[in-house]
């Protein structure tokens, strides 16, 4: 006879998971074992990790959930890594831009809208980041110019400072100092 398996048939994955909170409740009432001792496995983080989370807090268990995440879906990554294709590919429209939606670009997400929709409308890239804009019947060119030199100034100092050669010590130096200058601290 098996004495340390349980079988449950549940409905849903939420009555799965009620079930299994449930389960850790009366362990920890009953037998006093502790939380950090327990675990719940799933293959399906996607599917069953939104209804732990809710569950569980509803139970007053608390959760710790271990899952993989890419380090490229971090917003701070993908500021840095845009910044460098910016200086490196010269300004693309697609570099720019994902600078810019990352949050971080010191400028606020109307003035990102405004700014993209006067970059596509007038076909900005390039060297064309790097000089003045001209009036724009939609937007005033002292506003354009603003978020502009906000975007590009920084990036400018960047660029200047990672220039070779460079120790590897120095290039972590710059890029602290550059991310410390857009405020990303803040």
């Amino acid at each position: 006879p098996v004495a340390d398996v349980e079988l449950f048939a549940a409905a849903n994955r939420s009555s799965e998971v009620e079930y299994a909170a449930a389960q850790v409740v009366a362990l920890v009432r009953e037998r006093n074992w502790r939380y950090r001792d327990l675990a719940v496995v799933c293959s399906q983080m996607d599917a069953y990790g939104p209804l732990i989370s809710r569950i569980f807090s509803q139970y007053g268990i608390p959760v710790f959930m271990d899952r993989k995440r890419s380090l490229m879906d971090n917003p701070i990554i993908k500021l840095v890594l845009a910044s460098l294709d910016i200086i490196r590919r010269g300004y693309r429209y697609e570099d720019v831009f994902t600078f810019l939606k990352t949050g971080f670009s010191g400028l606020d997400p109307d003035q990102v809208e405004v700014l993209e929709n006067f970059a596509l409308r007038g076909g900005i890239q390039g060297p064309r980041w790097l000089r003045d804009f001209t009036s724009d019947k939609a937007e005033p060119a002292a506003e354009l110019n603003r978020c502009r030199e906000i975007l590009t100034a920084p990036l400018a100092t960047l660029a200047e400072s990672i220039k070779p050669p460079q120790t590897v010590a120095s290039l972590c130096r710059v890029h602290y100092q550059y991310l410390v200058e857009i405020g990303l601290p803040a």
